[in-house]
């Protein structure tokens, strides 16, 4: 989102408008690249919002709730000490750049009041905010850097602060005759002319400028000087305010952007224009961090659950190479039986000895012999080994099963992960983790007494036939929809052999035919680790032919008379809640 000189304007504006003459009492850092202002005033209290966030950098009033950074930097203790109790007389921008500056009172370090600002530079990966003191001596910067990083200044405490070079640009509005004068010997294309040329022209502002005119500048006859002039007066009256209203497009995406207009481009789009860019901007924001929440959430989860099921994956590994070994022993108690019935033909000192088999005696087993043993003890040797191979078999089989359930149900909850669509799907799973051991402590305090996984519905489709489909979010929901709820005669689906939801079709009585089968067994593929991997095997049942083994773990089962359908994994269109 582009965050261009006539947001910064409006932004201002309402800045201006809201905080002069009110005061800072606190001071916050969300993360490294933004400040919060707490302010009050005569009518009542707010909060300022500074980023110089490289690709959301921006100033705003907001209402948005945010945390704030577990330990504080020094930049945060420095802002603490000068701006907590600074009064605020005003903001003004550089005209048509992405810089502001927030004029202050503060209190030095022996209590005199003295003028400073606060200034946000809006460049990118380069945006900044620094204090400044009433001799333009630097108190401090969000970033710091010194020569090596730019040859044009330092941001460094106690350094003289200059502002960004200044730009040799024309300001809007341009009478047609000058712009005519600066811009027909240009190079094309006239885009990047225009950009190069006029100041604050952002790519959505220019993109709408240049809408229908020519590419090259010697291209533009008489009428394209005039429309480009009125555009650039019409953009003018934008930046001062006189026209255009905060517009915030809602594109199917999911994605959205916000502008101090509406774009001729958006037009046919869905949007919301609002009375405040503010109000603009916290709404595109709370779904973004909202978003950035819900992602944040879910690369904690996956870490966990990719550490648990390396490490079982390790022990398992380790358990199966014993197994190996204790499973190559298995003969020694065939051969114990061999030198046994032929004891008479043994005798110490042997190496080894060939013996006929007891299946085929035309074929002879050799058997090593240890030289130093007689015929008995060699015999006892045999019949040893086999015993510890037994006791060790016996011994890691059930282990090693144990832990195979483990990876099973841990890459269950993965799957479930993968198919996490909102903060419901992650309170289910961090309370599933947390029943199974996995979280040793709540993650979160949360007022609903209910279960997540209880209060979030399953996923629901009507297929083309008019049956209803449900399809579990989480293993202790399908054991709910699977065991509890679903009836004899409903169709039970899950991905073969592969860790997946549970797909229930009510059949409520009718006959389900089988492009129901197919159409929910689509959906049963794609909700299973195999949803991306092309053909899926998927088996599927009545519900009545499903059972859960004792002490088995949550949305693991069982199941007989099956049947299985090769298809293609498909995303349902519109899931019904």
């Amino acid at each position: 989102m582009a965050f261009d000189c006539y947001a910064l304007a409006a932004a201002c504006r309402e800045i201006n408008k809201t905080c002069a003459d009110t005061r800072i009492n606190k001071v916050h850092m969300p993360d490294r690249h933004t400040l919060l202002l707490r302010f009050h005033g005569r009518e009542g209290q707010g909060k300022l919002l500074l980023s110089a966030h490289p690709q959301q950098g921006r100033i705003q009033l907001t209402e948005l709730s945010y945390e704030n950074l577990p330990s504080a930097p020094p930049f945060l203790m420095a802002m603490r000490k000068w701006l907590e109790g600074a009064a605020i007389l005003g903001i003004r921008q550089t005209p048509y750049e992405r810089v502001a500056e927030l004029e202050l009172i503060v209190r030095d370090g022996i209590g005199d009041r003295k003028k400073a600002r606060l200034i946000i530079e809006i460049m990118g990966k380069h945006s900044n905010i620094i204090l400044v003191d009433a001799n333009d001596r630097i108190i401090d910067g969000i970033r710091r850097y010194d020569s090596t990083l730019s040859q044009y200044r330092e941001v460094l405490p106690g350094c003289r602060y200059l502002p960004p070079p200044p730009l040799d640009k024309l300001l809007p509005p341009i009478e047609p005759a000058a712009l005519r004068e600066q811009l027909i010997c240009s190079e094309p294309p006239l885009a990047a002319t225009v950009k190069a040329r006029i100041a604050g022209l952002s790519p959505l502002a220019a993109k709408e400028i240049l809408a229908g005119l020519p590419a090259e500048p010697r291209q533009l006859d008489g009428e394209d000087w005039l429309r480009l002039s009125a555009e650039l007066e019409r953009f003018a009256h934008i930046y001062e305010g006189s026209e255009g209203a905060p517009t915030l497009l809602q594109p199917s995406t999911g994605a959205s952007d916000v502008a101090a207009w509406l774009p001729a481009a958006w037009e046919a789009q869905p949007h919301v224009q609002f009375d405040s860019i503010s109000a603009a901007l916290d709404a595109c924001y709370a779904v973004k961090n909202r978003d950035a929440a819900f992602s944040a959430r879910r690369r904690k989860l996956e870490k966990l659950l990719a550490q648990q099921i390396g490490r079982m994956e390790k022990k398992i590994g380790l358990q199966e190479q014993d197994l190996e070994k204790f499973l190559g022993r298995e003969d020694d108690k065939l051969k114990g039986d061999m030198l046994a019935a032929y004891q008479y033909y043994l005798k110490k000192g042997l190496a080894d000895i060939s013996l006929p088999s007891f299946e085929d005696p035309n074929v002879l087993v050799s058997i090593e012999l240890d030289p130093g043993l007689n015929p008995q003890e060699n015999i006892t040797r045999y019949y040893r080994r086999y015993s510890k191979a037994k006791k060790g078999r016996d011994h890691i089989l059930p282990h090693l099963n144990q832990n195979r359930e483990e990876l099973a149900y841990l890459q269950s909850i993965s799957a479930a992960l993968d198919m996490a669509e909102a903060d419901g799907d992650l309170n289910a799973l961090e309370q599933e983790l947390l029943a199974a051991g996995y979280i040793k402590k709540q993650p979160e305090k949360r007022k609903d007494a209910k279960k997540d996984d209880e209060a979030l519905p399953p996923r629901r489709v009507i297929s083309a036939d008019g049956f209803t489909i449900l399809i579990g979010r989480n293993n202790r929901q399908n054991d709910r929809l699977t065991l509890k709820e679903a009836a004899a005669t409903d169709i039970w689906l899950h991905a073969q052999k592969i860790p997946g939801s549970h797909v229930i079709i009510r059949a409520e009585g009718r006959p389900v035919p089988d492009s129901t089968i197919a159409e929910a067994a689509a959906y049963a593929a794609w909700y299973s680790k195999g949803g991306s991997a092309g053909k899926t095997a998927v088996d599927y049942t009545t519900a009545d032919q499903v059972k859960k083994p004792a002490g088995a773990k949550p949305g693991m089962v069982i199941y007989f008379q099956q049947k299985t359908l090769y298809v293609e994994p498909q995303e349902p269109k519109e899931p019904q809640e």
